[in-house]
């Protein structure tokens, strides 16, 4: 192993350089969304990504070795679309709410293992997942708000998220992170494409 991997401090380092970037990318979705069209830039940002991917595998940084390919297809194809859904979603209504509504995917990722892959998830769980789901809700303030499409938007990008991390957990099973993360570049450029 490398010693950037042996570090200690490694995991809370790429945790804290995520989380960054992670801010800055919805900040620029968020000014850039009344100069340039979403999609435009859902597009730009598969094709860096598989650029960027492209290049680690042909430098030999990292190996591609698919063997769930249709797990893999499908994990690949729900994240690009709730990429998308994200994108909307901070374009429409503010940053915090996107983002609250991103972080819906553990609500629909357990509820999705429990019913597809039969993962037990007790009462307690359930009971934790509907008071959550209540606070969303709270939080839109649904008499309110006027049926702005970006909630709808968050809300599908969490749905997607918990459809892929529900599937992920699954694939982790057969396929490295570096198979799944350039598969999902490549099924983002050919979603988002058209």
């Amino acid at each position: 192993m490398s010693p950037f991997t042996d570090n200690r401090l490694t995991g809370p380092v790429m945790i804290t350089a995520s989380s960054l970037f992670f801010a800055l990318t919805s900040l620029f979705v968020k000014k850039g969304s009344d100069e340039v069209p979403v999609g435009v830039m859902v597009v730009v940002r598969f094709i860096v990504m598989f650029a960027v991917m492209e290049l680690l595998r042909f430098t030999g940084r990292i190996t591609v070795r698919p063997k769930n390919k249709r797990l893999l297809l499908y994990r690949s194809v729900t994240a690009s679309i709730g990429g998308f859904f994200y994108y909307f979603a901070v374009a429409s209504i503010p940053i915090a709410e996107a983002i609250v509504l991103k972080f819906t995917y553990p609500l629909f990722a357990v509820t999705i293992a429990a019913a597809v892959y039969h993962e037990h998830a007790g009462k307690r769980v359930f009971g934790s997942l509907a008071f959550s789901f209540l606070g969303i809700v709270v939080m839109m303030s649904p008499i309110s708000f006027g049926m702005n499409p970006g909630y709808l938007w968050g809300l599908l990008n969490g749905l997607s998220a918990g459809v892929a991390v529900a599937f992920l957990r699954q694939l982790r099973a057969t396929d490295d992170s570096s198979t799944v993360l350039y598969f999902h570049s490549l099924a983002g450029v050919a979603v988002s494409l058209p």
